[in-house]
């Protein structure tokens, strides 16, 4: 099972609320509260954000669309000292972490922080 917690500290950064704007692809995102989860004893910070626009039903953005803003979310809010693993989830309504739900669209990308920025790790 994999341990969630809320992001470290009183609260999150106030860059990681609300409406998310100047993304590559032009999509308008909501960012949801970030966490921190542990996977195989390593910290992992858990971007999650909310757009519509995604869900397959509406056809309007697909994976290929939205590849370059996954690698912006992470440059954005992913903090300096905060952990080096970064998770991006772009989801098409608020799914709670760790539940499946079929109807639900969600693309995921993972990142490693490094001095110079994030960097792409796959999966």
């Amino acid at each position: 099972m994999i341990g969630l917690a809320p992001y470290p500290g009183p609260r999150p950064p106030a860059h990681l609320a609300g409406l998310v704007e100047d993304l590559p692809s032009g999509l308008r995102p909501i960012a949801l509260p970030a966490l921190v989860e542990e996977q195989a004893g390593e910290p992992v910070l858990v971007l999650r954000y909310v757009a519509p626009e995604i869900a397959r039903a509406r056809g309007l953005y697909d994976y290929d669309a939205l590849a370059e803003d996954f690698l912006a979310l992470c440059a954005r809010d992913a903090e300096a000292d905060g952990p080096e693993k970064v998770i991006v989830v772009l989801q098409d309504r608020a799914v709670p972490r760790g539940q499946a739900n079929p109807d639900a669209t969600q693309y995921v990308e993972s990142f490693r922080r490094t001095a110079t920025g994030c960097d792409w790790e796959g999966f």
